[in-house]
């Protein structure tokens, strides 16, 4: 087992994707453009006041919890689980007002 101090120093198995390194697979490089692109086109929609931009920017911002895990970058769900309440609370007010 791995001691909590291994954890803090950043110490991490072989096989495990090393802290902070975004570009360790192609394919989650890959995903980080795919989620920026969606968390924009999001951002778009809720300018121009479509309720899809609410529920679009929910699924971007799971794609960044994906990624925050896949690279261990947590600061990301610092963003990314805020932003989703945030998203959700604004889609029910929208659906609300509506009425």
């Amino acid at each position: 087992p791995r001691s909590s101090i291994a954890i803090w120093t950043g110490e991490v198995p072989a096989r495990s994707h090393k802290p902070f390194d975004a570009g360790s697979s192609p394919a989650i490089a890959i995903m980080h453009w795919i989620a920026a692109i969606i968390t924009l086109f999001a951002k778009y929609l809720v300018g121009c006041k479509d309720k899809w931009g609410h529920i679009v920017h929910v699924v971007a911002e799971l794609m960044w919890i994906y990624v925050a895990f896949q690279t261990r970058i947590w600061g990301l769900l610092l963003i990314a689980v805020p932003t989703i309440g945030l998203s959700i609370y604004n889609f029910w007010k929208w659906h609300h007002g509506k009425e």
